[in-house]
């Protein structure tokens, strides 16, 4: 099974202020926290560890918006299908940045809670960036044979698509996984991991800006959100 552990991830402050949408109409009334977020940067630099366990599988629909991957049923919904029209093949993965990040913001809280916010947000962010780093390599690598990769989709995020498929996600990887855990309520430990499901075409289907956060269910109220295109 691929094993993608990604490299440092050394974040930047203008990067960061982009994804949490403060500009300069707004930046006078944050300027604390993007002190805070500024301190962070290096943090995370250090206490990040990227891991991504990813599998290629073939896959067929047994009905609408359900399909099969390797024996084991996924529903994914409508929203998921449609992305997946024309694949001819999917990847699946969990992708993490360990819990560094998190257990600094638990345990830092002397310098006061927006800090740990702070910290929060930036382990979001790096998560983010560990996933785009992977997607990255996985199109170089699509490249050579002559395919592409589409827009990682992942339960619980992307619309019509229930969080418990994040457990068969899960027990598809396990067998590598022993930087991540999953609950009884079907969420990774550590909190910046993420499990994800592209696919893989003879053709090219990302257009330019496309990502994740288009497809998710929490659009609208994420405070990380991209930019739509």
């Amino acid at each position: 099974m691929p094993i993608y552990n990604g490299q440092r991830i050394d974040l930047d402050l203008k990067h960061v202020l982009h994804r949490l949408h403060i500009d300069d109409a707004n930046s006078a009334r944050n300027r604390p926290y993007m002190r805070d977020l500024d301190g962070g940067i290096p943090l995370v630099a250090q206490r990040a560890r990227p891991f991504i366990c990813h599998r290629t599988h073939s896959f067929s629909w047994t009905s609408q918006g359900v399909m099969e991957v390797d024996g084991t049923t996924l529903e994914v919904g409508e929203m998921v299908e449609e992305k997946l029209d024309g694949a001819h093949a999917c990847c699946v993965g969990i992708a993490t940045i360990g819990s560094g990040v998190e257990d600094a913001a638990r345990n830092m809280k002397e310098k006061g809670l927006l800090y740990s916010f702070a910290l929060e947000a930036l382990g979001a962010i790096a998560l983010d960036a560990a996933v785009e780093g992977y997607f990255r390599f996985m199109e170089d690598r699509c490249a050579a044979s002559g395919d592409f990769v589409g827009v990682p989709l992942s339960p619980g995020e992307t619309v019509g698509w229930p969080v418990e498929d994040q457990r068969t996600i899960y027990e598809l990887l396990s067998e590598e996984l022993q930087e991540v855990t999953i609950t009884d309520s079907c969420l990774l430990i550590p909190k910046n991991s993420v499990s994800f499901l592209v696919g893989i075409y003879d053709h090219r289907v990302k257009e330019e800006g496309d990502s994740h956060c288009n497809y998710c269910s929490m659009r609208d109220k994420c405070l990380y959100r991209a930019e739509q295109p």
